[in-house]
């Protein structure tokens, strides 16, 4: 918490497109795809973007030994966002086909930003954010030392918190976001709609496919 502040963010319910939110919103739609919803009061949640982690555990519980391993792991709701302006968009090709859709084109300068929006399960609201409607009850916080927790009711912090003496609900920052963000260039592809509706597997065997064929192709 020393190193990132809490901040509010407005998200497109339609569109991959976010905006930091400073003031009063200067758009009654979304900027870039013009969804009436942006402005809905839903679409504006808090973020606390990923700079510094630490992870704490008594030195018995971070052994691993040839016992079985009874951990349980966690999923999580997660989601990758990119953001670009049209002017970065320097190049394009498709085929000229009425029978083939696919087409690419380069991104000189992209934004990805992706988002951890908590555990997967009950609970939490269902927020829609890029076309994808999902229950995101993110993180609880304590506002000082930035300690995630656990169960509802118990309240953690670390051994040098100032507020570890204090109990109280009201130093605990409720379901909060967590984010990552970095620059790069891109390549968006253009797709026919049908090869990849209704099923996650196709996307990643696509994906997996590209990778493979990058990889035959330049080693």
């Amino acid at each position: 918490m020393d190193v990132s502040e809490i901040e509010k963010w407005r998200f497109c319910n339609n569109c991959s497109h976010m905006e930091k939110e400073i003031g009063v919103i200067s758009a009654e739609s979304c900027p870039h795809c013009g969804s009436p919803m942006w402005a809905d009061s839903a679409q504006r949640i808090q973020m606390l973007r990923m700079r510094q982690v630490f992870a704490t555990s008594s030195d018995r519980r971070s052994r691993i030994t040839d016992e079985s391993d009874d951990r349980e792991p966690s999923f999580y709701v997660k989601q990758m966002l990119i953001d670009f302006e049209d002017g970065d968009i320097r190049d394009s090709y498709r085929i000229e086909s009425d029978q083939l859709v696919f087409g690419f084109e380069y991104i000189s300068k992209a934004t990805f930003r992706e988002i951890n929006f908590g555990e997967k399960g009950e609970g939490g609201k269902n927020i829609t954010i890029a076309g994808v409607e999902l229950p995101r009850k993110g993180f609880s916080l304590c506002r000082a030392c930035g300690k995630v927790q656990i169960k509802r009711g118990e309240i953690r912090h670390t051994t040098t918190c100032p507020l570890r003496t204090k109990e109280s609900e009201e130093n605990i920052l409720d379901c909060v976001y967590l984010y990552r963000e970095f620059s790069s260039e891109a390549i968006r592809i253009l797709l026919p709609l049908t090869s990849l509706s209704g099923s996650e597997r196709i996307l990643h065997s696509f994906i997996a496919a590209l990778h493979l064929g990058l990889k035959c192709k330049f080693g």
